[in-house]
């Protein structure tokens, strides 16, 4: 993604991820937590006496990350899933599935030898 200078990979087994340099950011790496609502998890840490460094932003096609710091000091990153299409849902459960039932078959097979 050239735009934002950020590299994105896919590991063997989900999920992938992505390197961008810390252009306004804390130096370091930074943990991630996944979130079904950035908004909402945000509201609560800055309820609860943390800070957000930078607000919801869009990784687009991807999703959407937001990095906070704990009321600790200790900084750390939301990310929240893009919504996909139903197709895309589907494929993904089969290809879990495929998987799976592919790797079940291997172990099987080790096991007979």
């Amino acid at each position: 993604m050239p735009e934002m200078n950020y590299s994105m990979f896919e590991a063997p087994s989900a999920p992938g991820g992505g390197l961008q340099k810390a252009e306004n950011l804390p130096a370091g790496i930074i943990n991630y937590i996944l979130s079904e609502d950035i908004d909402g998890t945000l509201k609560k840490i800055q309820s609860s006496g943390g800070a957000v460094v930078m607000p919801k932003a869009e990784i687009p096609g991807m999703g959407w990350f937001a990095v906070f710091q704990d009321p600790t000091g200790i900084t750390l990153a939301l990310y929240e899933n893009a919504p996909q299409p139903r197709a895309a849902r589907a494929k993904a459960r089969r290809t879990a599935k495929k998987t799976s039932t592919q790797s079940k078959g291997r172990k099987r097979g080790r096991r007979s030898r």
